[in-house]
């Protein structure tokens, strides 16, 4: 009879551990692994500055962006102003 309390607690510890070692395992993956998405991202970046792909989203996404973000602005009482290269919120 008292090994059955004892047998209850040995399994919901066994359930911990199981848990704390999925998520070392993660921790452990995806930290082997960020490196290579920074280097990653930081060729891709610098590819789309030498080919000037910014620049058309620049020129045509960012203003629609700057118009659809000044309709949910204006209402708070935020003043802005756009401007090509984003916006400038309450004067500063």
């Amino acid at each position: 009879m008292n090994d059955q309390p004892h047998q209850q607690r040995s399994a919901k510890i066994s359930g911990e551990k199981r848990t704390f070692l999925l998520i070392f395992a993660l921790l452990a993956v995806f930290l082997a692994v960020l490196p290579f998405l920074v280097t990653f991202n930081e060729i891709l970046t610098q590819m789309v500055e030498k080919l000037r792909v910014y620049m058309w989203i620049q020129e045509r996404i960012v203003p629609l962006e700057v118009k659809m973000v000044g309709v949910l602005v204006v209402p708070l009482g935020i003043n802005y102003i756009a401007h090509p290269n984003g916006m400038t919120v309450n004067g500063t």
